[in-house]
């Protein structure tokens, strides 16, 4: 349970990061914090208007499954993953899960 706590715990700061650098760029945006600690859930959104265009963005979703980060899906730039190791998650807990799993053997990040 202390490393699910972990998890959570830099998952929120992450989010909380994204979510003030993204306030600075696109002050008009809004970005919601989509969090079911229960279920194991977490996504960020950025929704509002923007040229007068409606904006609903998936920036990234996040699940803990098995003891491990799944990233779902990641919109960011430079790839959550690396956000997370940055904050001492290591790579062998975090499931790039957009790849198949035929292709997950291939990069730096654990398998399932």
């Amino acid at each position: 349970m202390e490393k699910i706590e972990k998890f959570r715990k830099v998952i929120h700061e992450v989010m909380n990061e994204y979510a003030s650098y993204f306030k600075v760029v696109s002050p008009d945006l809004k970005y919601e914090f989509i969090l079911d600690p229960e279920n194991h859930h977490y996504q960020l959104l950025r929704i509002g208007w923007h040229n007068r265009k409606r904006v609903h963005f998936l920036v990234f979703h996040l699940d803990i499954i098995d003891g491990k980060i799944w990233i779902q899906q990641d919109n960011t730039e430079t790839g959550i993953a690396y956000d997370l190791v940055k904050k001492g998650i290591a790579k062998s807990e975090i499931v790039l899960a957009y790849f198949s799993p035929s292709h997950r053997k291939y990069t730096d990040f654990a398998v399932a």
